[in-house]
């Protein structure tokens, strides 16, 4: 279990602020959404993909592009439409794959572990495949909006960018957000306050007894 916020982590043994954490979290991921659904330029997927690829071949200059990509998503400007509405066909879909990838592998979620990796990598194509088959992308009609097109396109090679690992980050990229991914953090931080009373009880005790 690994989250890439620590000051998200409550430290509340009442409880108080076990919803504001989560909403805050969950804001934190809908920021991403919007980033990857920025209509900042990006390179389209076919070249993303190559990109990829010769990373994980070993080339050097590949490795440094796709950094570089890393870096501007987010830098990226959040898409306009606050409604997050291209996304709305999407997320149930993205969400199967999430708890298909993840189920067996949740202690590990955002670990740099080979479990987790290999679970993304399949994660990660098979995202990439369901928004280029339910976006229309493989299939381009001559009447479909070019411009449209292009920035889904986009849209897509910036999400296979975001879920490649960086070479030497502590930590491996997250699912998108969806149901699983929010019942998991849900319980990870349930379990982190669960944890924080038990210690705080023990420590009560531990001073009742040296007071005896």
């Amino acid at each position: 279990m690994s989250f890439n916020h620590p000051q998200e982590q409550c430290t509340d043994t009442k409880g108080e602020c076990d919803s504001q954490v989560f909403v805050s979290w969950v804001n934190t991921r809908i920021v991403t959404l919007k980033k990857l659904g920025s209509c900042d330029e990006f390179p389209d997927y076919k070249t993303v993909s190559g990109l990829l690829d010769g990373m994980d071949a070993g080339n050097e200059e590949a490795r440094k592009k796709v950094t570089d990509l890393h870096a501007s998503i987010k830098d990226s400007k959040e898409y306009e439409d606050d409604d997050l509405s291209i996304w709305a066909e999407v997320l149930e879909t993205l969400d199967q794959h999430a708890k298909a990838a993840f189920q067996d592998v949740q202690d590990s979620i955002g670990e740099m572990t080979p479990d987790y990796i290999t679970q993304l990598s399949t994660y990660q194509q098979n995202v990439v495949q369901s928004l280029q088959q339910i976006w229309g992308l493989n299939t381009r009609s001559k009447t479909a909006d070019a411009e449209k097109l292009k920035h889904l396109d986009q849209v897509v090679a910036r999400i296979a960018v975001f879920l490649s690992p960086v070479q030497g980050d502590p930590h491996a990229p997250e699912p998108l957000l969806g149901g699983f991914f929010m019942d998991y953090a849900w319980n990870c931080f349930s379990r982190i306050k669960l944890g924080i009373a038990e210690v705080s009880k023990a420590h009560g005790d531990s001073g009742h007894e040296d007071g005896d």
